[in-house]
Formats: structure tokens, sequence, C-alpha cells
């Protein structure tokens, strides 16, 4: 179910990038996919993520979220954005956000309120240690969906291959018992076997130019 006022706020976000001369390289709107940033953008030769917030609390998690898309993305720059009314920032969490190099912006209604991280080496080996375990689970979750949509790709290949075998049987069989019967039925259900033939070409081709 879509949060609307994520929705509304990723909408004013985006708008106010453009207004900043960001250039949008990818938008996740909507919340779409919990492994890539809601946006990527590049300003100056640098590429930057943006993770928005919406939650009344923002934790650790979200920092190690962040962290992950900006070494994913190799970006040079991250940010957590919240909207000026929107969840409040607690001290620890605005101190590791600060530490792991994560800026934050604030969304107004006209403009962005950036705070630049002052990145330290203070930070805590339990830190790290959390967001190498928030990195592995991260990963086997996108193996798994990723193995999820192979194989429901794979059972939609199935399925057509099915049907067009069906049908090419079946053709095959009026053919051979109408071949003696007219000449004009037996060239049409000919061409219709070479439409069928040319549909599933045309299918494999395209499967394997979306592949590269």
């Amino acid at each position: 179910m879509i949060n609307q006022r994520h929705l509304t706020w990723e909408k004013m976000l985006w708008n106010l990038l453009k207004k900043y001369d960001y250039k949008i390289l990818e938008k996740n709107l909507e919340g779409g996919y919990e492994s890539r940033p809601d946006f990527v953008v590049e300003k100056e030769g640098k590429k930057i993520v943006i993770e928005l917030k919406v939650q009344n609390i923002i934790t650790s998690r979200v920092v190690y979220q962040i962290l992950y898309y900006k070494e994913t993305y190799k970006a040079e720059k991250a940010y957590l954005a919240i909207h000026v009314n929107g969840p409040k920032i607690n001290a620890n969490i605005k101190q590791k956000l600060s530490e792991m190099g994560i800026g934050i912006i604030r969304i107004h209604r006209t403009e962005l309120l950036f705070t630049e991280p002052i990145t330290s080496k203070n930070s805590l080996e339990e830190d790290y240690e959390n967001y190498e375990a928030y990195k592995e689970n991260t990963q086997i979750a996108e193996k798994v969906d990723e193995s999820s949509k192979e194989v429901k790709e794979l059972s939609r290949e199935f399925f057509i291959y099915i049907i067009l075998g069906g049908i090419l049987v079946f053709l095959i069989n009026r053919l051979i018992d109408e071949f003696l019967k007219g000449i004009i039925y037996t060239v049409l259900l000919i061409i219709i076997c070479c439409i069928l033939f040319f549909c599933y070409w045309f299918f494999i081709k395209s499967k394997r130019k979306n592949e590269r």
C-alpha cells in the first residue's frame, strides 16, 4: 500500500532537486524497491544517493541502509531526506549519520536545507559490525528476490512453450488430415504454422536482447 505522505514528499523533493540543478540519474518513487535509494543524482560530477524517510522515528537501521546505498552505487555523497515538519532525529542518530559521512536534507516547500556531515574517526566498532550484518542480510534478500523473478520468468516461458507447442501439434495433425482434401486449406494451415514459428522466434530474440 502506497504511503500518500511519502509520495507527496517524494514529488516535492524531486521538483526541488531539479530546481537546485541536480541531474536525476535514477528514481525509486513510491518505494518500489527497498534495495534502491529513492534518488540517485549528480551535481558537479559527483554521484549522490538520497533516501527519503517519513516515519516518526529514525533508527540506526536507516543509517546502515543509506551507507549500503552509498557503497553499492559508489557515490561520493549520501543524504537522509526528511520534511521540516517530519520525523525528529535524536542526537545519537545524528552523530551516527555524521560519523559515517551521511548528510541531512530538510525539505521545505520552496527550498532544501542541507546539513553536511562532519566525518569523524570516532565511530564505534559496533556500528561497523552492525552495518556489515545489515549489508550481508540485504545482499541475501536481493539474491532471493532475483531468484524469485527468474523462477517467475521461467514459468512464464514454460507456459508459452506449452501453448505454442499444443497449437503447432494441433495444426500439424489438421494439416495431415486435410492435405488431400484441398490445396487452399493446406496452404492456409502452412501460413498459420509459419506465423506461429516467427512469433516464437521473435519472442526468443527479444528475450536474448533484454538479457544483454
